[in-house]
Parts: structure tokens; C-alpha cells; sequence
């Protein structure tokens, strides 16, 4: 994996971190880290019988303190630090990407247009976003104002892959929660319970968890983990990710 900072130059002589970016869209293709599956009928029975004291959130389980998340936010933070990219979590490339993506506003800018100026037109005269200025043209006269910065193509095209990241990042959390191996609970005024990780849709989202308590299925007591488990996939499970997101990986350089 490049090396690679927060506080990266972004020129004409510099070169954008592709390489960064191919890593991260990669390791996101494996979150077995996040935690095993419950979404299956004996397993969320499971968690509906052991979570909860009467319609209460329980602290702990069979002797094991849970580790409750307040919050989606916090919670897709916890599951980006759960993949490892490299040498480092996915939290830190992606904390890193934004910072980098946030860098462009103090880019020199070169060309205004009253539209937003299509992907392909600006790789092509290495064009790179910088900001909009939205007006209310009915007032002032004037259109909504899109700046651009010239830079390369280069930066143009890596910006354009960049600018994703936050919808590739919420994918990537409702994965997990469609696979039951992050847990939500929805807090309602009869009490609490599990949101099935059937009803989770990519059209809706997050929306309406920003104060939900999560769970991640690694954070739950081990027994829990190897209870439907033989002894083979006991012994095999973390060897069988180290070796799959390896061989992915390969893969993915060929």
C-alpha cells in the first residue's frame, strides 16, 4: 500500500493515491472481521432472548460486558475500524481520503460554471470540484455557482472516484446490518427490540438511527460465536479470512 498523509499535496506535480483507493474499495469486499452472521431465525432468537432484561438493553451476557454503540455514526466508525487495510483500519485510509477530499476548497480556482459540469468533461481538461454557491435566482438573478480547480487529469479522475466515498462507506455498514453482523436496536415507547436485518434497504438507509444503540456480532461473548459451530470451523475461521482477503488481494494486483 502507498504511503500516504493527511496533508497531501494536490498539483500538477504531484500524483493522486490510486493505489490507496483500489485498497480500500478491495478490503471492503470481506467484513468478516465485523463479526459472524445472526441473521438467521435460531440466531436472532438468540439474541432476543439474551440482550434484553424484560424491555430493557442488558450490559452484560453470560458474564460478558456488551459493548453497546450509541448511534449510526459511531457505529460505521466502529465497523470501518474492524477492516484492516493494510498496515491500517479502514477508518484511518477513509478519515485520511476525506481529509484530502476536504483539502480541494483552498485549491486556486480557475473556471465558474452555472452548471455542474459532467465527470467526463472534467477528467478530460483536468478539471477538479471545488465548491458550489448556491443562489436563489429568482432573487438575486444569478444561478447557483460551480467553482472548479485545474490541476491533471490525474487528480481529476481520482477526485471523481473519491467524491463516492460516502455512499460506498453506507453500503458497506448496511452490508453489515443486512447480514446481521451489526445489530440494531430500535428504542420505541413500548420498549426495545432488534430491527430485523432483513428490513434494512439501501433506500432508506440510516435514516432515523443517528441516536440507535449497535452491536457488533465480534463484540459478543466467543461461546456465542462457536456455539453452531463444529470443531473444524472453530479452529478454521480466522485462518479461512486471513487467507480469503490475501488471496483477494492477490488478485486484485493481477
Amino acid at each position: 500500500m502507498a504511503e500516504w498523509s493527511f496533508d497531501q499535496s494536490i498539483s500538477e506535480e504531484t500524483s493522486p493515491p490510486f493505489e490507496d483507493l483500489v485498497e480500500l474499495w478491495s478490503a471492503f469486499e470481506i467484513i468478516d472481521e465485523v463479526g459472524p452472521r445472526y441473521d438467521s431465525g435460531k440466531r436472532l432468537q438468540q439474541l432476543d432472548d439474551d440482550l434484553f432484561d424484560g424491555l430493557r438493553l442488558r450490559t452484560v451476557t453470560d458474564e460478558h460486558p456488551l459493548n453497546w454503540i450509541k448511534g449510526s455514526v459511531q457505529a460505521k466508525n466502529e465497523i470501518l475500524k474492524k477492516i484492516p487495510v493494510g498496515s491500517h483500519s479502514a477508518l484511518e485510509v477513509v478519515t485520511g481520503l476525506n481529509a484530502l477530499k476536504a483539502a480541494r476548497v483552498d485549491l486556486p480556482l480557475h473556471r465558474e460554471s452555472p452548471v455542474l459540469l459532467s465527470e467526463e468533461y472534467r477528467i478530460e481538461q483536468g478539471l477538479v470540484f471545488v465548491r458550489s454557491k448556491p443562489r436563489l435566482k429568482y432573487i438575486t438573478g444569478k444561478p447557483t455557482s460551480h467553482y472548479y480547480a485545474q490541476i491533471s487529469q490525474d487528480w481529476a479522475q481520482f477526485f471523481v472516484e473519491l467524491d463516492v466515498i460516502g455512499s460506498v462507506v453506507t453500503k458497506l455498514v448496511l452490508r453489515c446490518l443486512q447480514e446481521g453482523r451489526a445489530i440494531c436496536v430500535l428504542q420505541e415507547i413500548s420498549g426495545c427490540a432488534l430491527q430485523v436485518p432483513s428490513s434494512w434497504n439501501t433506500k432508506s438507509g440510516l435514516d432515523g438511527r443517528a441516536k440507535s444503540p449497535f452491536l457488533l456480532t465480534c463484540d459478543l461473548a466467543e461461546a456465542w460465536n462457536l456455539k453452531h459451530m463444529d470443531t473444524l470451523e472453530r479452529s478454521d475461521r480466522k485462518v479461512k479470512t486471513r487467507a480469503l482477503r490475501w488471496l483477494h488481494g492477490t488478485c486484485q494486483r493481477l
